[in-house]
């Protein structure tokens, strides 16, 4: 008995561990708003989110739910092309168009179906923040800084 119990501290212990804290979801939450409305988030659009992360949600299922929501029907209605699509969120991110082999790279991928949209914007997000791209990265780090700032003073300006 004392041996189960053990190990049911040691696994409590050890998720804990490896949890994220409150800033590192937030940066996650901010990141995806960024990628698909190119704006901040609102704290109470931050809150929830990152809410629903601390019980159990992963990013691709915020970004998922993200992408169902009104303003990102209105943002990307059926009509827009995936091509358009790439360009949108490359400029929402990167403030630029995607290079020729990146955009059809990514148009294959979203054509087929093997990659759905709300990953895509995961996607871009996690590969301009590799190494080798330490310009990209310091935007986005920019970015997620500002957008921080503007949820601590409490603006709500979805523009």
């Amino acid at each position: 008995m004392r041996k189960i119990i053990l190990l049911i501290l040691i696994s409590m212990f050890s998720i804990n561990l490896f949890a994220k804290t409150t800033a590192e979801l937030q940066t996650e939450v901010i990141e995806l708003y960024v990628a698909t409305f190119k704006r901040a988030p609102d704290r109470a659009g931050l809150d929830y989110w990152v809410g629903n992360m601390q019980n159990g949600w992963s990013a691709e299922t915020v970004a998922t739910s993200m992408f169902d929501a009104p303003e990102t029907k209105m943002k990307y209605p059926s009509h827009f092309s995936t091509s358009d699509f790439i360009d949108e969120i490359y400029k929402n991110i990167l403030d630029r168009a995607s290079d020729a082999g990146g955009k059809s790279y990514w148009l294959e991928e979203l054509d087929k179906q093997r990659l759905s949209k709300q990953n895509y914007i995961l996607a871009v997000v996690n590969a301009a923040q590799s190494k080798e791209h330490i310009d990209d990265r310091a935007l986005i780090l920019n970015k997620v800084a500002v957008s921080r700032k503007f949820v601590e003073l409490g603006y709500n300006d979805p523009n």
